[in-house]
C-alpha cells in the first residue's frame, strides 16, 4: 500500500496524513521519521518513495494481488494514454453524469477511492470530497495519480483485501 499528502510541505517526503494509515501487520498508529513511517507499537518500518508513497504491498500482497500489480505496473503508461481517445472520453463522461446523479451534492468528507487508477473519480469529486485516499496495489498507477493530481490527496498502494487503513 501506499500514500502521498501535500507534496508541497515537504519537497522530499510528504506529509502524511498518519490518522488514516495503520501498520498492516499489528495494527497499531505510525509516526513519520525521515524518510519512513514506523509503527509505534512494533519495529516495523516501511519507506516512502519519492512520491511519499509507502509501498505497503510489496510484502502483503496475495498471489492474484501480485499478478494484478505487475500487470499494472506494465500498462500504467498505457492506461493514462488510453484516459485521452476520444471513445474512452465520451464513455467516462456517461459514468460520471449517472455517478453525479446518485450522489448527495453536499461534501463528502473523508473518502476512499480503490483501484484508483490515476485518481479519475478524485478529481471529478474534488470539490465535494474534503480528504481522500486512494489504495491501488500498483506503484507505477499511483505515482501517475499523484502526479497528475490538482489537489494533493492521500494514495497507498496495495491490495483492497488489507487492512492498514485500520478500518479493515
Amino acid at each position: 500500500m501506499s500514500l502521498a499528502v501535500n507534496r508541497d510541505a515537504d519537497p522530499h517526503y510528504p506529509n502524511v496524513p498518519l490518522d488514516l494509515l495503520r501498520c498492516p501487520v499489528t495494527g497499531s498508529e505510525l509516526y513519520r521519521k525521515d524518510s519512513e513511517l514506523v509503527a509505534i507499537e512494533s519495529d516495523r518500518h516501511y519507506r516512502l518513495d519519492l512520491h511519499g508513497i509507502p509501498p505497503f504491498a510489496e510484502e502483503f500482497c496475495s498471489e492474484d494481488a501480485r499478478i494484478q500489480q505487475a500487470h499494472y505496473e506494465i500498462i500504467a503508461e498505457a492506461y493514462a494514454a488510453n484516459l485521452g481517445y476520444p471513445h474512452t472520453k465520451a464513455y467516462m463522461a456517461y459514468l460520471d453524469e449517472a455517478l453525479l446523479k446518485e450522489i448527495d451534492p453536499l461534501r463528502l468528507g473523508t473518502v476512499a477511492e480503490l483501484c484508483r487508477g490515476h485518481g479519475e473519480a478524485f478529481r471529478l469529486l474534488a470539490r465535494r470530497v474534503g480528504r481522500g485516499i486512494g489504495v491501488d496495489v500498483s506503484v507505477a498507477m499511483l505515482c501517475k495519480a499523484v502526479t497528475a493530481s490538482r489537489r494533493h490527496f492521500v494514495v497507498r498502494s496495495g491490495g483492497c483485501d488489507d487492512a492498514a487503513t485500520g478500518n479493515g
